[in-house]
């Protein structure tokens, strides 16, 4: 439970960051996308790839860089991108959704992972704690066998 109310803490806090210092600018495309290629039953493209294009920052700056753009796009086109406060293409910015189920589903990982070493290491102990149990009994029992000369022992040796 507080792993995942610090995961979620950290998470939401650099979801904030990242909405604070990025924003979406519209690019034009200086060359085309790349072709486009059928995949999966719909034949829908879905493929992207970096490509030249030109955008504007917020002070006006113009850049110049490299940006995905889908399959199929053509020079002149305009696509959607995300940039950093200083006007370079960034991902898009974490958002609150993906913190709010990533904490719980980090937490739980975390915590699946530390009993799953737990129940491995236990296992381990028994597995040796039982093979030099078994060794022990197997050499007490040798060495009863080897020294019994009982009248009612019906061992082949006692005999």
């Amino acid at each position: 439970m507080l792993l995942g109310i610090g995961e979620y803490s950290a998470t939401a806090a650099e979801s904030r960051a990242q909405t604070a210092t990025r924003y979406t600018v519209t690019a034009v495309l200086l060359a085309d996308g790349p072709e486009p290629v059928s995949g999966g039953r719909g034949g829908t493209p879905f493929d992207s790839a970096p490509t030249q294009a030109t955008w504007r920052t917020r002070d006006g700056q113009q850049r110049v860089g490299e940006v995905a753009a889908p399959a199929g796009t053509v020079a002149g086109h305009a696509v959607e991108i995300w940039v950093d406060e200083t006007g370079a293409p960034a991902e898009r910015p974490l958002t609150m959704t993906a913190a709010v189920l990533g904490a719980p589903l980090g937490a739980a990982t975390l915590w699946a992972a530390a009993v799953s070493l737990f129940v491995f290491a236990y296992r381990g102990a028994v597995h040796v704690l039982n093979r030099r149990r078994l060794a022990a009994w197997g050499q007490e029992w040798a060495a009863r066998q080897a020294g019994s000369t009982r009248r009612d022992d019906q061992s082949p040796t006692g005999s």
